[in-house]
C-alpha cells in the first residue's frame, strides 16, 4: 500500500475538479477552454489538453477580462501551448503547424522558432 501525502491527496482532488470542469464545459467562453487545456497539460494528459485547446482556439481566443491589445498575446500563448501538447503526444507535424501560427508577440515567436527545431 502506497503512502499518500498531503500533496498527492491535493493533486488527486484538483484533477477530479478539473475533470468535472471539462465535463461541464461544452461550449462557453473560449478563454476558459484554453485555461482548462493548459491545466490538463500540467497534469500530464496531453491528448485531452489538445482537445480543449483546439476547442478554445476554434471558438476564438478572446476573454472579456483582457484588454484588446493583449488579445494577440493570448492567441500566441494558445498556439504555443497547443504545440507543446502535440509534442508531448509525439505528433511533430501538428506541433510544427501550431508553432508556425505564433506571430504576434516577438518573444513568443523566437521561442516558437526554437521549439520548431525539435519538430
Amino acid at each position: 500500500m502506497a503512502v499518500q501525502t498531503d500533496g498527492s491527496r491535493f493533486a488527486a482532488g484538483a484533477w477530479e475538479t478539473l475533470k468535472r470542469s471539462l465535463a461541464i464545459w461544452t461550449g462557453g467562453v473560449a478563454g476558459f477552454a484554453i485555461r482548462v487545456g493548459r491545466q490538463i497539460q500540467g497534469f500530464g494528459d496531453a491528448a485531452k489538453a489538445v482537445e480543449a485547446l483546439q476547442r478554445g482556439i476554434t471558438k476564438g481566443v478572446t476573454a472579456p477580462d483582457v484588454a484588446a491589445e493583449k488579445q494577440g498575446e493570448r492567441v500566441d500563448e494558445a498556439y504555443m501551448t497547443l504545440g507543446l501538447a502535440h509534442l508531448k503526444n509525439n505528433n511533430k507535424a501538428e506541433a510544427a503547424k501550431a508553432f508556425r501560427l505564433v506571430k504576434r508577440d516577438p518573444i513568443m515567436v523566437r521561442i516558437a522558432k526554437l521549439w520548431l527545431l525539435n519538430t
